[in-house]
């Protein structure tokens, strides 16, 4: 399942989605504030997704390996 995207309901622990978010395993991923979007990245690029439609709406190519993501307080 490498740069799979597994998403799951915190309280029932139930899986709700699952995608293919990259084409190596995903080295980080961190949601916004308000949850509607999800970071994810794997060693050369990072992409940012809509939790709802699970459709890309950014996509930032890296020189450098990336180790972490976060989202700013304000998105």
């Amino acid at each position: 399942d490498a740069g799979h995207v597994f998403l799951f309901d915190s309280e029932s622990r139930k899986p709700l989605a699952d995608w293919q978010a990259h084409s190596r395993s995903a080295s980080a991923t961190a949601f916004s504030p308000d949850a509607e979007l999800l970071a994810t990245c794997d060693e050369q690029e990072i992409k940012i997704w809509s939790t709802d439609s699970r459709r890309q709406s950014t996509l930032i190519k890296t020189p450098a390996p990336i180790g972490n993501l976060r989202f700013t307080p304000d998105g």
